[in-house]
């Protein structure tokens, strides 16, 4: 694709994206207006119940309500059938991760949170042995839920402290491996338990009285609630995508990008980086960095020559020849090993997670990339030995040219 094709197709993105908006912002519309039904729907009840001492029977239906809900949203993306990936479809979207951060958080908040605290606050209240370890079982789902949120913040921000890298659950998989089937399997099978029990001990919960039923009637009404204002947010959170096309249009038409730099802002900010080509690049930079050090090491010859031309008794302008040269090349060296460092190690760390995965496409792109970057690594390893070697015998060499030029002087 040339330059004016690329721009054709950055407008065509954002007319892609300002009809969805225009269908989402209905969609939030609509939210906005049954959240406010459902608002003004609940106060009564809600006060009702309140008055009437069931507080708790509205806290013990949400306990169970929203898990159900909750499970049947997710089971329902879960079964949802995927076809097999190619190559390309192995992307990265390392930018656009970080956009919604905020807004997803408080979507997370509202339905695991919430509910977890209706579950544990319910607990002292249930009678009924079924009802019991339904809250319990919904307490550890959800206490899992949360964990795997927290714990997927805390190892995204330590990977990228450590190796300056995404973490391990941000590597793109086939979700049709072997693995995952079983995986998946297991999962949909506590799914639909979870619907199960949940169906259940709402039945067992509700009771004849009226008052009892106003809490059931509350409880529904705040569920949903819950989950619209959830949709809402996750929906506006959408927005920065048409914000960052809308730049990147000002961006080629202002600053005349190359046909490169489009295709490398529209893959960092809205595509994704092919997982491959990322690796490749990554170790592209190291291969730069290791071409840098053999030049410098070249230049070893050009500095022999020099100090043969410097009397030996001068010997603080000869060291400081030599310190400068390997000043510049420990540096170069130093950037090397830091960032190849890093990628070894990161690519240790996932390794053994992508061999549980069992994606052929990964194990492919991660052990052909690590064979190149160890074989470049072994390879800057003897080139640094070879210069020490090398100073020490220059050293060596004045040392000689120092004591005959003495000898002669005698």
């Amino acid at each position: 694709m040339n330059r004016t094709e690329l721009l054709e197709y950055v407008k065509d993105l954002q007319s892609r994206q300002r009809s969805n908006r225009n269908q989402h912002g209905a969609t939030i519309w609509a939210l906005s207006v049954a959240a406010f039904a459902l608002i003004w729907k609940i106060t009564p009840t809600a006060q009702g119940a309140i008055i009437d001492g069931n507080t708790d029977g509205i806290i013990q239906f949400i306990s169970f309500i929203s898990p159900l809900i909750f499970f049947i949203f997710f089971g329902i993306f879960s079964f949802e059938p995927t076809s097999k990936p190619n190559r390309n479809d192995y992307r990265l979207s390392i930018s656009s991760r970080h956009r919604n951060s905020f807004i997803n958080f408080l979507s997370i908040l509202l339905l695991c949170v919430a509910p977890l605290i209706a579950c544990i606050h319910s607990l002292g209240s249930l009678n009924h042995t079924i009802t019991i370890w339904t809250t319990k079982i919904n307490i550890f789902i959800y206490s899992f839920f949360i964990f795997i949120f927290f714990y997927s913040l805390y190892a995204r921000h330590k990977s990228f402290k450590k190796y300056g890298l995404p973490p391990v659950t941000e590597i793109p998989i086939d979700r049709n491996s072997k693995f995952n089937f079983y995986l998946f399997s297991i999962f949909k099978s506590i799914i639909i338990i979870v619907i199960l029990i949940n169906s259940y001990s709402i039945y067992k919960s509700i009771n004849s009285d009226k008052y009892y039923l106003l809490g059931f009637i509350s409880a529904v009404n705040i569920t949903f609630l819950i989950y619209i204002i959830s949709a809402i947010l996750m929906k506006l959170g959408g927005s920065s995508i048409l914000t960052g096309l809308e730049k990147l249009e000002r961006d080629i038409l202002l600053y005349d990008l190359s046909e490169d730099e489009i295709k490398e802002r529209l893959e960092e900010e809205y595509l994704g980086i092919e997982f491959g080509k990322w690796l490749s690049d990554k170790i592209d930079h190291l291969e730069i960095l290791a071409t840098l050090l053999n030049e410098h090491s070249e230049k070893l010859v050009d500095l022999k020559s020099e100090i043969q031309n410097i009397d030996p008794q001068y010997n603080y302008e000869i060291e400081s020849r030599i310190n400068n040269y390997m000043d510049k090349y420990f540096e170069l060296s130093e950037q090397y090993s830091v960032e190849a460092s890093a990628l070894v190690g990161w690519i240790e760390k996932i390794a053994p997670n992508v061999k549980l995965q069992g994606d052929e496409t990964v194990k492919k792109i991660i052990s052909d990339h690590a064979r190149r970057i160890k074989e470049k690594h072994v390879e800057v390893s003897e080139m640094t030995e070879n210069m020490r070697e090398n100073v020490k015998n220059l050293r060596s060499d004045v040392e000689v040219r120092k004591s005959a030029n003495t000898a002669h002087t005698v």
